[in-house]
């Protein structure tokens, strides 16, 4: 019977720990330190500390990962370049104007946790972000 089966399942289930599928002690230890790896390779806001992405997010664009560049008032910042950073919330409209990759719109970047400026995204061909060196670290 199906439902016996399956109270029979829960049961084994309760005595076992709660875990549906045994796992030895090496996967486990494994497993979690990679996990631990995972966790120490984010990037984070210097501010707030809120998670901003992942450094396996790390892209090179038009001469490398990390970059300096200065804006039209002559303030210079060194960003670095990433994919994906889902820590980010953006703000205004995209803009050609004084871009400094050539064909690509951008728009501020700001941490998804206190709102602090952290870089800006850049979307044309493709799609990434900068983000300014001195605003994020890994912690």
């Amino acid at each position: 019977m199906p439902i016996e089966t399956s109270l029979k399942a829960a049961a084994r289930r309760a005595r076992d720990g709660g875990a549906l599928f045994r796992r030895t002690p090496g996967k486990d230890r494994q497993e979690g330190e990679e996990r631990f790896r995972e966790r120490e390779n984010f990037l984070r806001c210097v501010r707030c500390g809120h998670i901003i992405t992942h450094r396996g997010q790390a892209i090179a664009v038009a001469g490398g990962h990390e970059q300096t560049f200065v804006n039209p008032v002559g303030k210079v910042f060194t960003v670095r370049l990433f994919r994906r950073t889902p820590g980010c919330r953006w703000q205004g409209r995209p803009t050609r104007e004084f871009s400094w990759f050539p064909g690509y719109l951008w728009r501020l970047a700001l941490c998804g946790g206190c709102g602090d400026h952290l870089g800006w995204l850049f979307q044309g061909e493709d799609e990434f972000t900068a983000l300014i060196a001195a605003a994020i670290a890994e912690k």
